[in-house]
């Protein structure tokens, strides 16, 4: 593989000594966080959703150990009417605190092995897409998209 940078600014990271957890917070100017809340749901993480298992790694990769965190969760919180945050879902990043636990994450298949997998197949020339919801898509009056499967050939 070449050297891939991700960047991102997280909005805001919470230390909850009770729980021994970072919160991790991304804000919303939609009216309503019940849109983004499936993307929080660790099935849809590097599936459809990048952002918040990304956020929790490089959150829990900064600062997991010297706020001796066991774990981390996300949430958004709607700045439009009244604020409203996401209750946690349960994660592998749940118990990734430990610097052991957060290589194990990264090379599993649930997260650093999906990342690569894209990587890969990007680097290798492909860029297919395959949307599962386009309800956030801002093209989505105008896209076109079609699935188009490949027909086997016979070798």
């Amino acid at each position: 593989f070449t050297e891939s940078t991700v960047t991102g600014t997280i909005d805001r990271v919470d230390h909850l000594p009770q729980s021994s957890m970072l919160r991790v917070i991304d804000y919303k100017y939609s009216a309503s966080v019940t849109a983004h809340k499936k993307l929080l749901k660790p099935d849809t993480f590097c599936v459809e959703s990048f952002q918040p298992p990304i956020y929790l790694f490089a959150a829990l990769r900064l600062l997991g150990e010297t706020k001796n965190a066991a774990g981390a969760y996300a949430a958004y919180i709607s700045l439009k009417k009244e604020p409203a945050i996401t209750k946690p879902e349960q994660s592998p990043f749940d118990t990734a605190g430990s610097a052991q636990a957060l290589k194990k994450l990264e090379a599993s298949g649930e997260f650093g092995g999906r990342i690569l997998e894209i990587v890969k197949r990007m680097e290798g020339g492909d860029f297919s897409v395959t949307p599962k919801d386009c309800i956030f898509c801002p093209y989505l009056r105008a896209c076109r998209y079609v699935e188009v499967r490949k027909a086997e050939t016979d070798e």
